[in-house]
């Protein structure tokens, strides 16, 4: 018995599911929530998850205009998408752990269904016959590949997973468009794709790789068909040959010389010679037209997103961090170097796709060999880019969604300079490209009966020991402690995983454990002083009653970074409080109250919040200064937005205040 929703229609668009699909949909969906099942139970990480859930729980000024045009001084990331999804968490659950563990792992299963979607998609433009199963399986291999558990378990790594919704959407489209050339369909591939720039940055790098599926012929051809349009008279080497070649001379000179200049030197020259034997093989005019339509597209597409990027965030953000700018900076000081720090992040990117284990939360450096590796990856990119089929489109597509993280390798954006997020988006592509890929091997050789049974063996073990491995990951995610201890074994001479280590011990309740990574923590070189240590040794001497080591402690944090510690001061505050709480001496409430002004007017010049002004108010009625309270909750009133608790009680206590002083 066949129901109606066995055959209905779904517009992604002419993609028909008939009942065998439907039933590979809904088993890709149970298999990916029995896999992610421990990330709904897990904790909130210490590391930004559980600062940003604090934020926004004790913000009145969040608002849908806020999120989109925040009007922030030293502006760094603009992701008004991920805000908008941390507002509605905040509107519906109150910030629920479980319920955003489980939105980060239903954005991801919507990234799975897509990859199922764009790859049926793609069967019909392919020059071999897919197995009816190929779909299911692209989509099983992305959905429990190793690489994707970081952005999954992580609440802040959601960026990623809503990006790549948005730009998997725009592939779909752009793809209808290319066999239906309806102009609605580039519209909403666009409205995707700025979507995407919405949620992460990384978005751009998609935008590079747009061109390369525009030029795409409605068919591929098969390898092995062989249609000249101008027989070749030149006699040209195996491409294998001349890769090696390349790639050998590459390295020579690397090893010898030093010089990464030459890599990209000879990449041009492979190139060139590559499009060589490619008009050989057809008119100049075509092959010209060709390459010349990519190069246009990419300019005219890159353009145009990036300007309406760059619009939102110039109207969002009125400066932008230093960061960003001593990154550059970095780059163009040497760039031979810049260009070994990108070349290594290449391959260690696409080496951690097909080998991702060890699996690492926190990656500051990797092996200089990878300089190499990057490489190879760097002249098959240049001869992937002259091919024009879909497989290797596809292939482009996922590089160049990583580029956008090469930067990050100088350690000077981001917390950390390597990350497994970095190639969520890029191992959607990849696992259909290397799918794809595969299945083409198996048409061309013509596989058959007990070889393809042997195939079949090894495809499903393969994703049963992918399915553990991810599995286990998940379990580790699930408390912070394991997910420290696990990342503090693979970092032991990182002294800020050390801080983070005692945070977890301490939330923990065990406190002669974090005393002991403290110690160890002081006995590690930095190259700078990083406070978290400190602060935390502070909250476990306040804890044990300790007061005058733990203020000692916090003084030195101040002394060490000028005054510009927003946590320390945060602490600083919270401790004063405490023994004002307690104090019973007239003037030692007077000295204290003394101290908690001061610490608030250092605080307010590094975090801008108008709560302070609101706290300091309280605190001059307490001292019996009127003058000096209505000052302070006039301030707070005029910081607030219309309708904010506190902004609108400031304006009523201003009245108040002023009514009592004309009595």
């Amino acid at each position: 018995m066949k129901f109606p929703f066995m055959y209905r229609k779904i517009y992604m668009p002419h993609i028909f599911i008939p009942e065998k699909k439907t039933y590979q949909i809904l088993l890709l969906c149970i298999l990916v929530l029995l896999i992610y099942y421990p990330a709904i139970f897990a904790e909130i990480s210490i590391i930004d998850d559980l600062g940003m859930v604090n934020d926004i729980l004790n913000s009145d000024t969040i608002s849908l205009s806020n999120i989109f045009v925040p009007r922030s001084v030293g502006g760094g990331y603009y992701r008004p998408l991920l805000g908008l999804s941390q507002y509605i968490d905040k509107q519906l659950w109150m910030m629920s752990s479980s319920f955003m563990h489980l939105e980060n792992i239903l954005f991801h299963l919507v990234n799975i269904l897509l990859v199922y979607l764009l790859t049926l998609r793609l069967s019909g433009r392919l020059a071999f016959k897919i197995d009816s199963l190929l779909p299911f399986v692209t989509a099983l291999v992305f959905a429990i590949h190793p690489i994707v558990t970081e952005s999954v378990n992580w609440i802040s790594g959601r960026t990623d997973i809503m990006a790549c919704n948005f730009i998997l959407v725009s592939t779909i489209f752009l793809f209808s468009y290319l066999d239906r050339r309806k102009k609605l369909d580039l519209f909403c591939s666009g409205t995707a794709l700025l979507l995407s720039l919405l949620a992460k940055e990384v978005a751009f790098g998609f935008i590079l790789a747009v061109p390369f599926l525009l030029v795409l012929p409605q068919r591929d051809v098969s390898r092995r068909t062989i249609e000249p349009v101008v027989l070749s008279t030149r006699k040209v080497f195996h491409p294998l040959i001349i890769y090696l070649l390349f790639f050998s001379v590459s390295v020579i000179i690397v090893l010898y010389i030093g010089s990464y200049w030459s890599v990209l030197f000879l990449g041009c020259c492979f190139m060139l010679y590559s499009l060589w034997t490619d008009i050989g093989n057809k008119p100049l005019q075509v092959t010209i037209r060709e390459h010349f339509a990519v190069t246009i597209l990419l300019a005219l597409v890159g353009l145009v997103t990036g300007t309406l990027f760059f619009v939102f965030r110039k109207i969002a953000f009125s400066s932008n961090i230093d960061r960003i700018s001593n990154t550059l900076n970095l780059i163009f000081q040497d760039t031979s170097y810049a260009i070994s720090i990108f070349l290594g992040a290449a391959g260690y990117y696409v080496k951690k796709f097909f080998l991702p284990l060890p699996l690492n939360f926190f990656i500051l450096e990797i092996n200089p060999l990878y300089d190499l590796l990057g490489i190879a990856v760097f002249l098959l990119t240049l001869w992937l880019v002259l091919r024009r089929n879909t497989i290797s489109a596809l292939a482009i597509t996922g590089m160049c969604c990583v580029l956008p993280a090469f930067p990050f390798a100088f350690g000077t954006i981001a917390w950390t300079g390597y990350a497994e997020r970095y190639i969520y988006i890029a191992s959607a592509f990849w696992s259909i490209s290397v799918s794809l890929f595969v299945a083409q091997l198996i048409a061309e050789r013509n596989i058959r009966n007990a070889t393809m049974m042997s195939v079949h063996v090894v495809v499903y073990a393969f994703l049963i020991v992918m399915s553990f491995v991810t599995y286990q990951r998940n379990i580790t995610w699930q408390t912070n402690m394991a997910l420290i201890a696990d990342t503090v074994s693979k970092n032991p001479r990182q002294k800020e995983l050390r801080g983070l280590y005692m945070l977890a011990f301490i939330r923990a309740g065990e406190l002669k454990s974090a005393r002991e990574q403290y110690f160890i923590a002081s006995s590690l070189p930095s190259n700078k002083y990083m406070d978290n240590y400190d602060i935390n040794m502070a909250g476990i001497e306040a804890t044990e009653g300790n007061k005058e080591k733990a203020e000692a402690l916090l003084q030195k944090v101040l002394s060490a970074t000028k005054g510009k510690s927003a946590a320390a001061l945060k602490f600083y505050i919270n401790f004063q409080e405490n023994e004002l709480l307690q104090a019973k001496d007239p003037n030692s409430i007077r000295n204290i109250q003394d101290k908690i002004i001061s610490l608030y007017n250092q605080s307010y010049l590094l975090i801008h919040d108008p709560f302070i002004f609101y706290r300091l108010g309280q605190i001059y009625i307490a001292r019996g200064d009127k003058p000096k309270a209505i000052q302070m909750y006039e301030q707070a009133a005029k910081a607030y937005p219309p309708g904010n608790m506190y902004g609108d009680n400031s304006s009523k206590i201003v009245q108040k205040l002023k009514k009592q002083m004309q009595l």
